[in-house]
């Protein structure tokens, strides 16, 4: 079985990219390539194999690279608990989690780690990603920040940057402090379709965060991903709880009421949004009318809200194209507490 490398520490810190992976052996390999192809030296690869049935073993074995150790669960313990076995397994003082259908550019880790040069103790560094289809198709495209550059920020600047889309990321391109995330307790496997979340927010609301405004990976989108199976209750509760566990850590940890404020009315419009459109795909998606109806009733008191949400960002957007400037000004000043 494949040993891990040696560790080259006058290079950096050593950075642990996790990958766990279930059946996927089509994906991984392309997956593992990404990783095997980063610049920078000091890093390990971490497989989690979660008992796949699939030939992802037969792959796994075929494997030589010096970076690379493989761990094979005995049964399938779950998705969330596979991603703390990683975190168990993890010996660097990074963690990336690589999912088995995403990829990272060659430069990721060197690109993220050189701003550990700036502040030593950063407790996560975000970079961008695009989204692709299962063919390839670009489904949304990288959206750099207009307001930071490559650099050291303050965390809540940096969630309030992605809490309004102003930024694209996922957790392919996220660098974590690893024991920080284990101070936490790892992923909280409550929450599966936002347990990742709750770590980066988590750390970004810790102080000074690292931030690179340049696409580092790719993330895939397709029906077959784990979190996809959840049913549409469920993605929604756990966008909801979300919201909430982001609201209470702002209050509990930022003393500029003004930007608790932002923090706590952008958690929840995206919540909104992010349920408006898991309702809709879901009506959309050959369900009968009675299941549709009956999904629209139970989250009813979302509905509405979300669509008002809808109807702002689109009547703001009108504004700002067709409303004189001096309006425009006004009506800012106006916003301000």
């Amino acid at each position: 079985m494949p040993t891990t490398h040696s560790v080259l520490r006058n290079s950096g810190p050593l950075v642990t990219v996790a990958i766990p992976t279930f059946n996927r052996a089509s994906l991984l390999k392309d997956c593992l390539n990404s990783a095997f192809s980063q610049t920078y030296e000091n890093y390990e690869v971490v497989v989690s194999d979660n008992a796949s049935t699939d030939g992802t073993s037969d792959l796994l074995e075929l494997l030589s690279h010096p970076t690379l150790r493989v761990v094979r669960q005995q049964t399938n313990i779950g998705l969330i608990p596979n991603w703390n076995a990683c975190l168990a397994e993890a010996k660097g003082d990074y963690v990336l989690f690589l999912s088995d259908d995403d990829r990272i550019e060659p430069e990721m880790l060197e690109r993220c780690v050189a701003l550990t040069r700036i502040e030593s103790q950063l407790p996560i560094i975000v970079a961008l990603c695009e989204e692709q289809d299962t063919w390839g198709h670009i489904v949304r495209g990288v959206t750099f920040s207009k307001i930071f550059c490559t650099g050291v920020w303050q965390g809540s600047d940096i969630l309030i940057e992605y809490l309004r889309w102003r930024i694209s990321t996922q957790m392919c391109t996220i660098l974590l402090r690893t024991d920080e995330v284990r101070a936490l307790g790892g992923f909280p496997t409550d929450m599966p379709h936002a347990c990742d979340m709750v770590i980066v927010a988590s750390l970004l609301l810790k102080g000074r965060s690292g931030f690179v405004n340049e696409c580092c990976g790719t993330y895939g989108i397709h029906n077959s991903r784990e979190t996809s199976r959840l049913t549409v209750d469920h993605r929604v509760d756990d966008a909801r709880k979300l919201a909430g566990v982001i609201k209470e850590m702002a209050k509990e940890r930022i003393n500029d009421r003004r930007k608790v404020h932002q923090i706590q009315l952008f958690a929840r419009r995206l919540f909104l949004t992010y349920a408006g459109y898991c309702l809709l795909e879901y009506c959309n998606g050959g369900v009968t009318f009675s299941e549709a109806l009956s999904a629209l009733w139970r989250w009813r008191a979302v509905l509405v809200p979300a669509t008002l949400v809808h109807i702002q960002r689109k009547a703001r957007r009108f504004a700002v194209e067709f409303l004189p400037e001096p309006v425009i000004r006004f009506a800012r000043q106006l916003q301000r507490p």
